[in-house]
């Protein structure tokens, strides 16, 4: 669960939570995953290049750490591919995965 268009936190939340039934009441079984951020939202929303993506990528992952929440990054096949207009995107993948586990 996310934002396409926008960064952050759509349920104001950082960590995985049961989804609550309205209509019923109550609590459920269904867990929610909540995602901080998507290459698509970056590249094609925002109009970010790269190092802005990057920079971006990098607060949102301390603002995840320094809740203890985990941070979800949303990417899609095509832009691991790098091919076309995903061109340098798997180098800031692979940036972004060396930040998040330095």
């Amino acid at each position: 669960m996310g934002f396409a268009s926008q960064a952050g936190f759509r349920a104001g939340i950082a960590d995985t939570f049961r989804f609550y039934d309205l209509e019923n009441d109550m609590v459920t079984n269904l867990l929610v995953h909540p995602f901080t951020l998507m290459d698509g939202t970056m590249r094609d929303y925002l109009k970010l290049d790269i190092d802005a993506s990057f920079a971006l990528a990098k607060q949102l992952v301390d603002e995840v750490k320094a809740v203890g929440g985990t941070f979800v990054y949303l990417t899609h096949n095509e832009t691991l591919g790098g091919e076309k207009r995903w061109v340098g995107w798997p180098e800031m993948y692979r940036k972004l995965l060396e930040f998040v586990y330095q």
